[in-house]
C-alpha cells in the first residue's frame, strides 16, 4: 500500500502576524544597531557629510515597533476565527516587548533631557552671561 501523504496545513494569516510581532522586535533591536555602526562610524567620512544619516537608525527602529504592534494587533482580531493556538502568545509577547521597550526608550530620553537642563543650569550659575542673551543694552 502506498503512504498517504500528509496534508499541508496553510498557515492562517493571524498566525503569521503573531510570529511578525514578536520577530519584528528582534529585527527593530538588529538592523539599526548595526546600521547605526556603520552610518555613524568615526572612519566614515561620508556620512559625517549627511546630517540625516543620524535619525536613519532611529526611524526605522520607530518603524519596525510600529508594524510588529500593528501586526500583533491583527493577529489578536484573528483569534475568533482561527482560534488562540499559535496565535496569542506570539501576539501579545510582541505586543509587550515592543511596548515595553518604548516605555524604557521614552524613561530614558526624559532621564537625558533633566540631566541636560541640569548642567544648563549649573553652566549658567559658572558663567551668567549666557550667549545669545541682550543683557548689555548698554551697547549701540
Amino acid at each position: 500500500m502506498a503512504k498517504r501523504k500528509k496534508k499541508h496545513r496553510p498557515v492562517p494569516w493571524p498566525e503569521n502576524a503573531a510570529k511578525f510581532a514578536w520577530n519584528s522586535f528582534v529585527v527593530a533591536l538588529l538592523v539599526p544597531t548595526c546600521l547605526n555602526f556603520v552610518l555613524n562610524n568615526p572612519t566614515n567620512q561620508r556620512a559625517d557629510d549627511m546630517e540625516i544619516t543620524r535619525y536613519i537608525p532611529g526611524l526605522l527602529y520607530l518603524l519596525f515597533t510600529v508594524m510588529g504592534v500593528g501586526a500583533g494587533i491583527a493577529a489578536l482580531f484573528g483569534i475568533g476565527r482561527y482560534g488562540k493556538k499559535r496565535i496569542l502568545i506570539p501576539a501579545i509577547v510582541g505586543i509587550v516587548l515592543h511596548i515595553g521597550m518604548l516605555a524604557l526608550l521614552l524613561n530614558a530620553l526624559q532621564a537625558a533631557r533633566r540631566a541636560a537642563e541640569r548642567m544648563q543650569q549649573q553652566q549658567q550659575q559658572i558663567d551668567p552671561a549666557v550667549p545669545g542673551s541682550d543683557q548689555d543694552s548698554s551697547s549701540p
